[in-house]
């Protein structure tokens, strides 16, 4: 395998796609902590309106290819493979949303998580 194959392959060689799918990862782990909460709410967000977001977020990334690894031609990764300063923009973007969701997260179990979630859910999602 020569080099250029070597580093599409590799999961480094997708900045987007990789910071997407932590995106989506995180989304999903917000949505079941909420569904946990049983109508409880992290500032007035609950969990309807992460739902929301989530199914957002699902329908940006997949139309755009984010969530695709450089090795698909319609990923944004291999779009933007030209142009660096807009994809590491996009890769910015993407951490500081990612950044947004463990915030919120985090906020959440510390005050309601310990009383209304079974033990296993917290282990589990983080």
């Amino acid at each position: 395998m020569d080099r250029r194959a070597a580093s599409v392959a590799s999961p480094a060689a997708s900045p987007i796609a990789s910071q997407a799918k932590a995106c989506a990862q995180h989304f999903h782990q917000l949505c079941a902590i909420l569904e946990c909460a049983e109508g409880q709410s992290i500032h007035d967000i609950s969990h309807l309106q992460a739902s929301e977001c989530n199914g957002q977020f699902k329908i940006w990334a997949g139309n755009i290819g984010a969530l695709q690894t450089m090795q698909s031609a319609s990923s944004l990764d291999h779009r933007l493979r030209e142009v660096p300063k807009v994809s590491m923009q996009v890769v910015s973007l993407l951490q500081d949303l990612e950044e947004a969701l463990v915030d919120g997260m985090a906020r959440f179990c510390s005050i309601w998580l310990p009383y209304i979630c079974p033990h296993n859910l917290v282990t589990n999602h983080f």
